[in-house]
This record gives structure tokens, sequence and C-alpha cells, in this order.
């Protein structure tokens, strides 16, 4: 019959160290393993924040430049039309000093005579005169715009460089989704004051537009009006939590035809997100346009579309 080999007090506690310490080893992997995920998922958010800046920055540029090229356009467009105004003011001024010259010799004392017709004439270089400021004002006027878009172009790629140099060395390339052009009509909304704008309400085949919640003012160059800028009233807007009024507002321009075109000011870039993944749900096509806040929407034929992702 064989003997059990008496037990050790030692072995027994050589055993027990020996668990503690596995299990000491464990504890220490399993809180290293959760602070490198920690850091990867604060990383990976920071990197899409800074790429979601780049983008909407570089989107800001395009639309500068495309306001500059619409501003060159119709310079050109009022210099055809008045080729020889330069002439014209050099015309003007002689006819000015004559008129001075005049008036200083109607203000003389002398005898009566009969009435001299030169007050036709000054009627007449009047008219001229204030044409010609007319003219004048709206070439002021046009390069003034050019002027207010050469310092946006500017002050977007100062943005954008400091932003591409902040990020450097320290983001992955991301690949953002690509737009893409679409045959279906647009259906514009702004997302400003942290509310909802829709820039129409349709009603069958009625379409009205939104008087009550936007500002719409002519845009008006050479005395030919091109276009439309609107502004959202502030408190004039829809509820982004209010999804029944929103679904009502989408009933009007069905998923099969419309395409959502998002104009976002950068107050209400959350909301946009809630409003995009509420569309997209419901089967729409969206594109979406970044707007700095403060700046006018600028509706015009020389404009450029929005693709839809």
């Amino acid at each position: 019959m064989a003997r059990r080999l008496p037990s050790s007090n030692s072995d027994s506690l050589e055993l027990l160290l020996d668990t503690m310490c596995n299990t000491f080893g464990g504890i220490i992997l399993i809180a290293l393993l959760i602070a490198l995920l920690a850091r990867d998922v604060k990383v990976s958010r920071e990197q899409d924040a800074t790429a979601l800046k780049t983008q909407m920055t570089e989107r800001r540029l395009q639309r500068a430049r495309d306001d500059l090229a619409n501003a060159q356009h119709y310079r050109d467009r009022l210099a055809a039309a008045n080729p020889d105004i330069e002439k014209r003011r050099r015309l003007m001024e002689e006819k000015n000093a004559k008129l001075q010259e005049l008036a200083n010799l109607n203000r003389k004392p002398t005898t009566p005579g009969p009435p001299t017709p030169g007050a036709t004439a000054e009627q007449k270089a009047q008219t001229l005169q204030e044409k010609l400021a007319a003219r004048m004002k709206e070439e002021a006027d046009v390069n003034n715009q050019i002027d207010a878009v050469e310092k946006e172009i500017r002050d977007a790629q100062s943005e954008t460089s400091q932003t591409k140099n902040r990020s450097r060395g320290r983001t992955v390339k991301l690949r953002l989704p690509r737009e893409r052009k679409t045959g279906k009509d647009p259906a514009g909304v702004i997302l400003c004051h942290k509310q909802i704008y829709p820039l129409e309400y349709r009603h069958g085949e009625q379409v009205s537009r939104n008087e009550a919640g936007l500002t719409w003012k002519p845009i008006e160059i050479g005395g030919m009006t091109i276009g439309r800028e609107v502004q959202p009233i502030r408190g004039r807007g829809l509820l982004v939590n209010n999804a029944a009024a929103l679904q009502q507002w989408l009933n009007g321009f069905p998923a099969s035809r419309f395409a959502i075109v998002f104009i976002v000011y950068d107050d209400s870039f959350a909301e946009f997100q809630a409003v995009k993944q509420f569309v997209v749900t419901r089967g729409y096509e969206y594109g979406w346009e970044p707007l700095p806040t403060g700046d006018p929407v600028r509706f015009s034929s020389g404009g450029r579309s929005v693709g839809v992702q």
C-alpha cells in the first residue's frame, strides 16, 4: 500500500505566492490595455475633429473663390457696357470747370438783358454728371466686393495653413465621404442659431418661400438683379428635437425626387449631425456647405451646386 508523502508548509506558501503574483500581473496587464485603448479612442476623435475642420475651411475657401469669379465676371460686364467711361470722366471734369466759370460770371452784377441759352446746357451737363457718378459708384461697389472676397480668401488660406501645421505629424489620413452629382432636385435647409430653417415649403405642387423665418433681399449690380441674399431670423426656425415638424416638412419633398442640401453655420454643427442622421434614416441623399456665423446665404445664377454624399 503506497504511502502519501507528507506536505510541507513551504510548498503551500510558494503556491500561494505564485498565484498572487500571477493575479497581480494580470491586473496590471488589463490596466495597461484599458489605458492604451482609451488613448487610441481619444486620438481618433481628435483626428476626426481636425479633419472635419480642415474640410470646412477648404469648402469656405472654394466658396470665396467662386464669389470672386462672379464679382470679376460682373465687373467685366460693366466695363464692356461702358468702354469709354474714363473718357467721359475727363469730359465731365472739363464741363465742371466750364460750369464753375459760368457760375462765377453769373455772380457778377450785369445789366438786364435777354436770357441766355446756358441754362439748358447746364441741365444737360448736370444729367450727364449724375449718370457718370452712378456708373462710377457701381464700379466702386464691384471693386469693394472683390476686395472683400480677396480678403476672405487670404483669411481662409491662413486658417487652412495653421490647421495643417497643427495637425502635421500627429494625424493619420482619413477618407471622407466623396461628393457626387445627383439628378434629384435640391431641397435646401439652413442650420443657424441651433435651429432649422427650410428655404421652401411644399404642399403637393405648390411651393412657397419661407418668409416667416428668413429675410430675402435682392442682390443688384449695375441695376441688374443677379440673385437673392438670405438671412435666418433668430428664434423663427424649427427646433431640432421637433421631429413631427421636421417630418411634416420632409413629406413635401419625397426622397425619390429630392436630395437635402444643408447650409451649416459654425454655431450649429452639432445640430447638423442630428438632423443629418434623421434624414439619412429616411432614405434621403444629402449634401452640405459650411458658412461662417454672420455671413448671409447668397443664391445667384453664377453660383455652384452642392454635391451629395
